[in-house]
């Protein structure tokens, strides 16, 4: 199942002229964490609850069309480096980084697991 991400424009705050297009790009490990995520609701819970899991995740995702730095710094990833930020949908954590044109969600994370595995899991 592939999750669509559409393309957005954005105006820079300052600067209402410039009309800049930006990307949100899903890495693999996050799109097999939101089907990860449905398969699970679907054959634990329901379908319906599964699909509004799934919609909350990525609606969540789009308030970064106009502004990527809404989310808080994730202070367990900061040994990293690539200043992650996160965005709360439900009980996950989606994890991501931002440059001028592109968005990239790493990860989503689920709440009630340890915050330390965050640095454990293979990114792709």
């Amino acid at each position: 199942m592939e999750i669509f991400i559409p393309r957005r424009k954005w105006k820079k705050c300052l600067q209402v002229d410039d009309v800049l297009e930006i990307n949100i790009i899903w890495s693999k490990t996050a799109k097999k964490s939101v089907d990860k995520i449905f398969l699970f609701h679907k054959t634990r819970v329901s379908l319906t609850v599964a699909m509004k899991i799934k919609k909350e995740i990525i609606s969540a995702s789009r308030q970064l069309f106009s502004n990527p730095e809404s989310g808080q710094i994730e202070l367990n990833l900061q040994s990293m480096k690539l200043n992650h930020r996160y965005l709360i949908a439900g009980h996950y954590k989606l994890l991501y980084r931002f440059d001028d044109k592109m968005i990239y969600i790493d990860e989503v994370f689920d709440t009630r697991r340890d915050p330390k595995s965050m640095l454990n899991q293979d990114r792709e």
